[in-house]
């Protein structure tokens, strides 16, 4: 096996690993907020939040709050052990694969996708206390929503840059299907860059521009000699 096959069957597995742990967070019961929810996603709802105003209407009184406050908690430790590593090697492989397309873009991907997840780490520190915070009934303090605010909003911003910045990779090669695949995963990386100010479109983009690098690394490990891997050829 070649050593870029091999980055690219390690991006595969990586890609494996989260879409394992996608499924594990589907798993977890009690994904409902104590005052009936929004459109958001609950998790990503806890992610967004900038108030107490806000954390008190999320985690309402018990015994729903403590039912969610471990709801919470589990998300984030699936999260912790595994989709954040996961979506950091899912990246980086890909990035070194695909440097001699592009060094410099390559080198900011991969500093981008490790300070993201290094983010989404200290994201999850705070969610953390904010969840036992929740359970204790305690005042919360707003200094936990100013870290919040820019662990969150950097993480995303880097992951769509990320995402952008690969899409520009992969459409170096040759061949019309690696330019669709690129301008798809740019597409998805400038939607979730809306999605810093409308949160709907985050995990719309970013799940759009992973799903095409994913079918990219398919295409690499069954087609390893084949520099036009989606090119114009039957």
């Amino acid at each position: 096996m070649t050593s870029t096959r091999l980055l690219w069957a390690l991006c595969l597995l990586a890609a494996l690993v989260m879409i394992g742990a996608m499924i594990a967070f589907t798993g977890v019961p009690g994904q409902m907020a104590c005052d009936g929810g929004t459109a958001l996603d609950p998790l990503l709802r806890f992610e967004w939040m900038t108030t107490p105003a806000e954390f008190a209407r999320f985690f309402g009184v018990d015994p729903c709050r403590t039912q969610l406050s471990l709801t919470m908690d589990a998300m984030n430790r699936i999260d912790v052990a595994a989709f954040i590593p996961a979506f950091t090697a899912f990246q980086l492989f890909a990035a070194w694969a695909l440097r001699r397309d592009g060094r410099l873009a390559a080198f900011f991907v991969i500093n981008a996708a490790l300070i993201a997840g290094g983010c989404d780490m200290l994201e999850d520190r705070v969610l953390f206390n904010l969840a036992a915070i929740a359970r204790m009934g305690d005042a919360v303090d707003p200094v936990w929503f100013g870290q919040l605010f820019w662990f969150v909003r950097v993480k995303f911003a880097l992951l769509a840059l990320g995402a952008i910045a690969l899409g520009w990779l992969v459409g170096r090669r040759p061949g019309r299907g690696w330019m669709v695949a690129c301008w798809m995963m740019m597409a998805g990386g400038a939607a979730s860059v809306f999605g810093i100010f409308i949160p709907q479109l985050l995990t719309f983009g970013t799940a759009i521009a992973w799903l095409i690098l994913l079918i990219v690394a398919i295409a690499r490990v069954i087609f390893p000699g084949s520099e036009r891997g989606f090119s114009d050829q039957g």
